[in-house]
């Protein structure tokens, strides 16, 4: 019964396979005495030196599904360095599907979302994801910011 089985999530965040420090995360499904990895993740976007992967996190929820939440601090979305973090549902099977990327609305080069990241599962099936921007200046220069996100029960 895979919705006993818990899900882990393993940043590998210099990994690179056509460009230099793109960075994975890989999926792994812990059974009792065994672990099986069952995806590879990437961001649909992914540049050189994103470091995807810096930080991650994965909660279960109640139907034997998941949501991992991976960072990418070194993404230029929003200006050098401004940071993201990526949204992957996983199917209880263990396969999986990215569904969002997150930014800051008030991101800009330098604040680095993504360098941590949390998710939780609720009963519903919704999440909340909390992504740290340590470099961020909204109190004070590099005084760091910390973000949440609700997350759709789909992902």
């Amino acid at each position: 019964d895979s919705s006993s089985n818990a899900v882990a999530i393993v940043g590998a965040y210099k990994a690179d396979d056509v460009e230099a420090d793109i960075g994975k995360a890989y999926i792994f499904v812990l059974a009792t005495g065994s672990a099986s990895q069952t995806a590879k993740l990437t961001a649909a976007d992914a540049d050189a030196g994103d470091w995807f992967g810096y930080a991650v996190s994965v909660s279960s929820r109640q139907d034997g599904s998941a949501i991992a939440v991976v960072g990418a601090y070194k993404d230029e979305e929003r200006g050098g360095t401004s940071g993201s973090a990526y949204v992957f549902n996983i199917a209880s099977d263990g396969t999986a599907a990215q569904t969002a990327k997150i930014t800051a609305s008030d991101g800009q080069g330098g604040d680095r979302l993504g360098i941590a990241v949390s998710v939780s599962c609720k009963l519903d099936g919704s999440s909340f994801a909390l992504l740290g921007a340590f470099h961020a200046n909204d109190r004070a220069t590099d005084g760091g910011s910390a973000y949440i996100f609700t997350v759709a029960s789909n992902g």
